[in-house]
């Protein structure tokens, strides 16, 4: 029987047995482990040691790159911060110095639109004060249109005219759709109840009720003929409107 340990049958521990089980090295190993060079388990053991060895370095080698792309990362962030911030900071002044052109408009506008003289009797006649003009619209087919029975302002109007004119609890009812009466008054001393109202589903404001059809039929408004004028007042506190309208070829005084 030959003394050459390389020659006789070695049997492996059971640990090193359920190492080479194991799936990240059970298919090399075993094809090498077949082999007769492999025979010894001492060899085993280096092919063993080889594996693992490689196989650690190149999970050091994918860690190092996942750290650099990481850092990447963060460096194109900070590039996008230091990019963004000036540009938000921009935008934000431009909004800040509309805010306050539309705020010097607005504290102007009675000096170079006056309001007619029959509001301004009709201010004095009923005890009314904080005159103001919130908007003009040029009438439209839809505003027009009996099964509508609505004037429609625009977003900007509402937005930079009307709202702030409102109180704060006006607003807060407002945002949340109660509907606000409206007391109106035209050029010839006709009492109107209307209503305003913000309908969040199609993001809108509307003035409504039949009371502006029959503001429309009194005063024979057109649609693309007419442009409403609405001034804003209040009487002890309650929001009333004085709707002027001219035609549209002679309301240049209107015009903001």
């Amino acid at each position: 029987m030959s003394s050459d340990p390389s020659r006789q049958n070695w049997i492996l521990p059971s640990s090193l047995q359920s190492h080479m089980k194991r799936k990240p090295f059970s298919r090399k190993l075993r094809t090498h482990f077949k082999a007769k060079e492999f025979s010894n388990p001492y060899n085993k053991l280096e092919v063993l040691l080889v594996m693992t060895e490689k196989r650690l370095k190149r999970l050091k080698e994918e860690t190092i790159q996942e750290e650099r792309m990481q850092q990447q990362q963060q460096q194109q962030q900070q590039q996008q911060e230091v990019v963004i911030q000036p540009v938000e900071n921009e935008v934000r002044e431009l909004q800040q110095d509309r805010v306050e052109n539309i705020n010097e408009v607005v504290e102007h506008q009675h000096e170079e639109h006056p309001p007619p003289e029959w509001i301004v009797n009709v201010i004095k006649n009923i005890g009314g004060e904080n005159l103001k003009l919130l908007f003009k619209k040029e009438l439209t087919r839809s505003d027009v249109e009996s099964q509508q029975n609505r004037l429609l302002p625009s977003k900007a109007d509402m937005n930079y005219e009307v709202i702030p004119y409102l109180t704060e609890q006006e607003r807060v009812n407002l945002g949340n759709e109660v509907v606000m009466r409206v007391r109106v008054i035209d050029s010839s001393g006709r009492d109107y109840e209307m209503r305003m109202r913000y309908y969040k589903s199609l993001t809108g404001h509307r003035i409504i009720g039949s009371d502006w059809r029959n503001f429309l039929v009194n005063n024979e408004l057109k649609a693309g003929q007419h442009v409403v004028c609405v001034w804003g007042f209040r009487v002890h506190g309650e929001l009333c409107f004085a709707m002027d309208h001219a035609v549209i070829s002679g309301c240049m005084d209107y015009r903001l």
